[in-house]
């Protein structure tokens, strides 16, 4: 198995056989089953040196936790290619001739800025208004618990990465290799939002996943996918609410317009759907 894993998933040299949603919802739920499965020695052990006195909640040992988190999630990536395939497959060919510009990373992070601006105020105010359940509150408390640097590398560094791979990457290209392009993303972002499991983050996940699906769809590409995954993460924690109700209310209707509008000329500018004919359609 590459080690260039990433690379060659990006360039399609990965091959991914057709999956319909029932499969891909049960790798999904099968991809946090075995991570679970393989962090259990970890946490076995840290309560280990819990017992005997060791003060595992300090940042040498939050770091060594996130080292092996990733390790974790690589292999359990590994396995679900092999699940799905039988066989680790690399082809020398390589079939994503999708030409990404500098200026496209930028282009898909206001992509994300203009979706955070369009469901500011009331769409924010509805999901908070839905019950989110202990498992939401107790993973609250546990990212609430970490450092600072640990929260920001955890949430905007290893989800995206490893998240966009799995769905994006494996799950939704297996979906387009059994559907058509619409079918297969909002599938792809069923799965996505049903794995937050509970239900503001997954309505918020799952139209997030629908434009992150459709960028992939076109390009390809799940590095920009990963961008546009860290920009949002990184970007929510800035979402400012006034105090003022005048202010409130007039926010509530501006920054969603100017949401439309940037996202409208975003995927102006990406034009997506001619820079794609011949190579993919």
């Amino acid at each position: 198995m590459s080690i260039n894993y990433f690379k060659d998933l990006n360039k399609e040299k990965i091959e991914i056989k057709p999956i319909n949603f029932w499969q891909a919802l049960g790798l999904s739920f099968l991809f946090d089953i075995v991570l679970m499965f393989l962090n259990t020695p970890t946490d076995v052990f840290y309560s280990v040196l819990s017992e005997v006195g060791v003060d595992t909640y300090t940042d040498f040992w939050y770091i060594i936790s996130t080292l092996l988190s990733c390790i974790y999630q690589f292999g359990t990536l590994l396995i679900i290619i092999v699940f799905i395939n039988r066989n680790f497959h690399i082809s020398n060919d390589i079939s994503n001739s999708f030409e990404i510009r500098k200026r496209d990373y930028l282009v898909v992070s206001l992509l994300i800025i203009s979706y955070i601006f369009i469901t500011y105020g009331w769409f924010d105010y509805i999901l908070f208004l839905i019950p989110t359940g202990d498992m939401f509150e107790s993973a609250v408390e546990y990212f609430n618990s970490l450092p600072i640097v640990i929260l920001v590398i955890e949430t905007c560094v290893i989800a995206p990465i490893f998240e966009e791979t799995l769905y994006r990457g494996i799950l939704l290209k297996g979906l387009m290799n059994k559907y058509n392009s619409k079918k297969a993303i909002v599938y792809s972002a069923l799965i996505f939002g049903i794995a937050h499991l509970n239900v503001p983050q997954g309505i918020n996940a799952f139209l997030l996943g629908l434009i992150l699906g459709t960028v992939f769809y076109y390009t390809k590409s799940i590095y920009l996918c990963m961008v546009m995954h860290f920009a949002n993460n990184l970007l929510v924690n800035f979402v400012y609410y006034p105090t003022s109700e005048i202010w409130t209310t007039i926010l509530f209707i501006i920054v969603p317009i100017v949401g439309i509008v940037l996202m409208i000329l975003c995927f102006k500018i990406l034009n997506l759907k001619e820079r794609s004919k011949n190579k993919y359609l």
